[in-house]
């Protein structure tokens, strides 16, 4: 779910998830307050 509203994401390059520590990483050039409010609203 969460990757999925990532990969959407308009100027999404690319992501890596840590399990263990709980942990997405992301790349690219995004509006990090729409993204931010995105998640928080799923």
């Amino acid at each position: 779910m969460i990757q999925d509203l990532v990969r959407k994401t308009e100027g999404f390059v690319e992501m890596s998830i840590d399990k263990s520590n709980n942990l997405v990483r992301v790349i690219g050039a995004m509006d990090m307050t729409l993204l931010t409010t995105a998640l928080r609203t799923k």
